[in-house]
């Protein structure tokens, strides 16, 4: 029985180690996203900073 446990463990292993290879192959890219900070000119949401910096500041600190 503990032959047939370790065989199972090891089969186990062996397909969650190649299937996380062969989706590392694909090579999949993301899709382009264009955000309102991007640049050297880009722009911030200024409310959004200053909601982020509140909790920050309350919670975090």
């Amino acid at each position: 029985m503990p032959r047939l446990a370790f065989t199972f463990a090891i089969c186990a292993a062996f397909c969650i180690t190649s299937a996380t290879a062969m989706s590392a192959e694909e090579g999949l890219e993301p899709e382009s996203q264009n955000w309102s900070f991007d640049g050297p000119f880009g722009i911030f949401d200024r409310a959004a900073l200053q909601r982020g910096f509140h909790v920050y500041k309350d919670i975090c600190s």
